[in-house]
């Protein structure tokens, strides 16, 4: 009995199979064609409109990991691009400052200032201000308005003594 059942069960899994492959036959001649060809039953319009559905979605999944994917490329390509901005800002903003104190200590230098005076806080201060100004004029002019006040305080300074 079992092998009767194993049988019956076989022959209908190939009666299955030879219709699905006869389906799959008749939607394939349609499409090459346009026509429908005969056998043709309602039922083989539901699976071709399926058929057509899955192969949308499909699609639009394929689409959509395409589009997710060249995101993510993009994303990189800007991270990089940012970090390589970041590295030329910072890079160009350390050869500023190298600069700046090279500068410094050629004025220094030019000042003659002691070599105790060199890495005094005070003075940096000062040399940092006059360069700041605009034009020579200011700088001497700001220069005068120091050693007066400098001056002044000496004056005061030796008074109380």
């Amino acid at each position: 009995m079992q092998e009767a059942y194993l049988q019956i069960d076989t022959i209908e899994r190939q009666e299955k199979q030879s219709k699905d492959e006869r389906e799959r036959e008749l939607i394939s001649k349609f499409r090459k064609t346009g026509e429908k060809p005969e056998g043709w039953t309602r039922a083989l319009d539901y699976s071709l409109k399926k058929d057509d559905e899955n192969r949308i979605k499909q699609e639009e999944r394929i689409k959509e990991t395409k589009d997710r994917m060249q995101k993510e490329i993009n994303d990189k390509e800007n991270k990089k691009a940012e970090e390589d901005l970041f590295s030329q800002h910072l890079s160009q903003s350390a050869n500023k400052y190298i600069e700046k104190e090279k500068e410094v200590q050629a004025w220094k230098e030019k000042l003659r200032i002691s070599d105790s005076g060199k890495d005094d806080a005070f003075n940096d201060a000062l040399l940092e201000y006059i360069n700041t100004l605009s034009d020579d004029n200011r700088r001497i002019e700001a220069c005068h308005n120091i050693i007066k006040i400098c001056s002044g305080i000496a004056r005061q300074l030796q008074q109380v003594k």
